[in-house]
């Protein structure tokens, strides 16, 4: 059961008809935007560049008939024309978001969700609409049934299916271990990990800690506080021990981003 929850995607479907040079199947949404920008951006500058030598040729040969010159210089700005509007749909994408041409992935912000207080406090937290974040419901539905325990009031609507893979994947190697989850996208969190998706808190336990001491690769300590890390090499989550002091109370921060 824990395996099927943690071989889960989510944030994908079939493709009823494949793009040149794109992905075949099970594609995300955002990676099928990408693909087909960019094939009519290339064959968007391809058609210019055809007109222009198309206008050249008409041009250079058409030296007795102003008329034909007309056409021929018409053809060629209007192909001109083509290619500055392809840069300039460019110049913007890039400027609202550079995801949406260099990359495929896409994540968008959403407003925040009040919740009760987390690792650093209450306040309000942001969660992240993306390919690969959950509901609050199906983030539940996954834990419940891989026998990992949430506390109340964990806000997980916007975490990330790599987050939950992390966390997965310590529950299908330590039968022993007690896991429960203590925070993740409620309160107050440093920019670009709680409130993104890609962290969550789970509780200190004798057996968690042995395990993940033990089984994973001792990395670079946390630069402020000089916390200790552990990486594992299958997910890539970073576990880092948080011995914070009060309010705080000690725990393990999961980054599922590494």
């Amino acid at each position: 059961m824990t395996a099927q929850v943690y071989a889960q995607e989510t944030g994908k479907y079939q493709l009823l008809e494949q793009l040149p040079s794109g992905p075949e199947v099970n594609t995300k949404s955002t990676e099928y935007f990408g693909t087909a920008y960019n094939i009519a951006l290339t064959v968007t500058v391809a058609l210019a560049l055809v007109m222009i030598v198309v206008g050249g040729i008409q041009y250079t040969i058409s030296w007795a008939s102003p008329s034909a010159k007309g056409d021929a210089k018409n053809r060629i700005l209007g192909a001109i024309g083509g290619l500055i509007l392809a840069l300039v749909s460019y110049i913007l994408l890039h400027t609202i978001n550079p995801k949406l041409v260099t990359e495929q992935n896409i994540n968008l912000p959403s407003g925040g969700s009040s919740g009760g207080g987390g690792s650093s406090g209450g306040g309000s937290g942001g969660g992240a609409l993306c390919s690969t974040c959950l509901s609050q419901a199906d983030a539940l539905k996954q834990l419940t049934v891989a026998g990992i325990s949430v506390k109340t009031g964990v806000v997980l609507e916007g975490i990330r299916q790599d987050t939950l893979n992390a966390v997965f994947y310590v529950r299908s190697k330590c039968n022993a271990c007690t896991i429960i989850v203590t925070s993740a996208l409620e309160g107050t969190h440093e920019s670009g990990g709680h409130d993104s998706g890609y962290k969550l808190d789970v509780r200190l336990n004798r057996d968690l800690d042995n395990f993940i001491e033990t089984n994973f690769t001792r990395v670079s300590d946390s630069k402020t506080m000089k916390y200790k890390r552990y990486q594992e090499s299958v997910t890539g989550a970073v576990w880092m021990k948080e011995m914070c002091a009060a309010p705080c109370t000690p725990h393990w921060d999961v980054d599922g981003k590494g």
